[in-house]
């Protein structure tokens, strides 16, 4: 699962952040790997959401809130311009 959520990660973004993990700040790591987490805890709800005490509603809302933790995260790893800046925040700068 967190192979897949790499996978997701890199494609929408048109960047390869699983190569160039090692090289990125630490701020940038915490956002990858948040939004990983997102990603697969999204699925592994899905999978099985009977461990929740009001089932379907508590389960969906839990999706509905990972899901948008996600795509706030994608969005900033998409950005182009904050992609710089993400990379070596040292030359690049937030418009």
């Amino acid at each position: 699962m967190i192979a897949d959520g790499e996978s997701d990660i890199n494609i929408r973004c048109g960047f390869d952040w699983t190569t160039n993990f090692a090289a990125a700040p630490v701020s940038t790591k915490r956002i990858l790997s948040s939004a990983n987490s997102d990603y697969a805890a999204m699925y592994l709800i899905n999978y099985d959401k009977g461990g929740y005490k009001t089932g379907r509603l508590e389960a969906e809302g839990a999706i509905n809130f990972l899901r948008d933790s996600y795509l706030r995260k994608l969005s900033l790893l998409r950005d182009k311009e904050k992609q710089n800046f993400l990379q070596t925040p040292s030359i690049g700068t937030i418009a």
